[in-house]
């Protein structure tokens, strides 16, 4: 989530930004959906990873998604996060921001994406990182199931990945941590 969309302290959707209510509506950039990992860009992140409890790999640069501290669509460490938690923008979310109007049909196409992770989810196929992507099905539950994929995949790429390319991730030796 962008940090110009913190939700601080207000719990009432009504008073938070049309940012801060769509990343709250979704939160698939920490779930896995899109990537199995996130990159540490800057020096200090993997000390706020590691006191995070994140799933780091130095060696990669990245830390492991899931995020252990997504409670539903809600970050547990938001005002302690890595950098890229707090810069990236979906396309989404980039549109939003970028060419403003209402936020109904982004909230929409949140709820669509959902609805068919949901649906292909409840078919036996698994959005976890490093998951076999497969189904099994035949006829119309075939036909069904890829007009779901299909459709999601579509989604997912115009809408979730991310808006702008992000820096390298920063390497850092096996077992390294900051002090």
């Amino acid at each position: 989530m962008s940090d110009d969309s913190s939700p601080g302290p207000v719990t009432a959707p009504s008073e938070l930004s049309g940012s801060a209510r769509l990343c709250l509506a979704c939160g698939l950039c920490c779930s896995g959906v899109l990537s199995p990992a996130a990159p540490l860009l800057k020096p200090g992140d993997l000390t706020v990873a590691a006191r995070n409890r994140l799933r780091v790999v130095p060696e990669e640069g990245v830390f492991a998604l899931p995020c252990p501290r997504l409670n539903g669509t809600r970050c547990e460490t938001y005002t302690d996060r890595p950098t890229v938690c707090g810069t990236f923008r979906c396309a989404l979310l980039a549109r939003f921001e970028d060419e403003g109007g209402p936020i109904e049909p982004h909230l929409a196409a949140i709820a669509r994406t959902k609805e068919l992770l949901a649906f292909a989810e409840s078919k036996g196929m698994s959005f976890a990182p490093g998951a076999e992507r497969k189904m099994e099905a035949s006829g119309a539950d075939a036909y069904e199931m890829m007009s779901t994929v299909h459709e999601l995949m579509q989604r997912l790429h115009t809408d979730f990945v991310g808006a702008e390319t992000l820096p390298d991730p920063l390497k850092f030796p096996a077992g390294a941590t900051e002090g």
